[in-house]
């Protein structure tokens, strides 16, 4: 991702000049989610009641689910336990790399539904068929979600008993 490098060409030159005992460089990142594509609010359901879950992020994962060479990035959303209006408003959010710098939301056909507060997640070929599937965390059932050959995600919790 072009971002990625650019933070990293600014490490090392940072780092370098140090060891020349240049001045320090003070690096400086640029906000450049909105051009690229990736429109994400969490939603923390925050109460008055303060639970640990509701003040931690839902997490974000980076996975080539369609196997184009290009990392994707699927984001977990929270949602609420104490109000379903706020918890409606949740939906976790696939977008997919264009391979340019940008990023189209794919998330209305991707099946990576929303029915818990998620946590995290992680992303791996569980049953080796070559894709990459994806299992959420969250506050109450988890969910695994099989890939079908880089164009959807089913929900396969139940099947596989992973639901813990």
């Amino acid at each position: 991702m072009r971002v990625v490098a650019i933070l990293v060409i600014a490490a090392i030159a940072s780092a370098a000049g140090q060891r020349n005992q240049a001045p320090p460089v003070a690096v400086q990142f640029e906000n450049v989610a909105a051009t690229a594509g990736l429109d994400f609010t969490h939603v923390s359901g925050a109460s008055p009641a303060r639970h640990l879950y509701e003040i931690m992020s839902g997490g974000g994962l980076f996975l080539d689910y369609d196997n184009d060479g290009w990392q994707d990035a699927l984001l977990v959303d929270g949602g609420s336990l104490i109000d379903q209006a706020v918890m409606r408003r949740a939906r976790n959010r696939l977008f997919h790399n264009r391979g340019n710098g940008t990023f189209d939301d794919v998330t209305a056909t991707s099946g990576l539904t929303h029915p818990q507060y998620g946590m995290g997640g992680c992303a791996a070929d569980y049953d080796n068929d070559g894709w990459i599937d994806v299992y959420l965390t969250a506050v109450g059932t988890n969910a695994l979600f099989h890939n079908n050959g880089g164009k959807a995600f089913t929900d396969v919790t139940r099947a596989s008993g992973t639901g813990a």
